[in-house]
């Protein structure tokens, strides 16, 4: 194992940062979301629920929609962005295995962290939308 900075391992990709913006319009059903955001939310949704000190989002009960398939609802319950606060501090070294060192890439990182400080100015200034998330995305 070797210790490396906690930043580079951090994700970027603003995926909780959308669905608490999509979930504070309306709640959303599992299906919708998927649609939305693609399998990238369903292989995370088990962390998106965790509460955090800063939001909290709800899952309703299974159920069978229109077309027979499991759905349930989501909720954001509360959402307070001051309360922030990361598990280990910037300068500490946590630890990782060689494996994901050789799939770190430095590059990717700082365009994920450039992207997610440019989604923040989007989200406070209140001109977020998915026009814009695609541009910042380049897809």
């Amino acid at each position: 194992m070797r210790k490396i900075p906690s930043a580079w391992i951090r994700r970027g990709d603003g995926l909780t940062e959308r669905v608490i913006l999509r979930l504070s319009k309306s709640p959303a059903t599992h299906s919708e979301l998927v649609n939305l955001f693609g399998d990238v939310f369903r292989n995370r949704i088990k962390d998106i629920l965790r509460p955090k000190k800063s939001y909290e989002i709800k899952a309703g009960y299974w159920h069978l929609n229109k077309e027979g398939e499991n759905d349930r609802t989501y909720t954001l319950c509360y959402f307070s962005p001051g309360k922030q606060t990361s598990k280990t501090k910037r300068n500490q070294n946590i630890c990782i295995s060689k494996r994901s060192l050789k799939q770190c890439n430095e590059h990717s990182h700082a365009e994920y962290i450039r992207q997610a400080k440019l989604r923040a100015k989007l989200i406070k200034i209140g001109g977020y939308s998915e026009l814009e998330e695609k541009k910042l995305c380049g897809k």
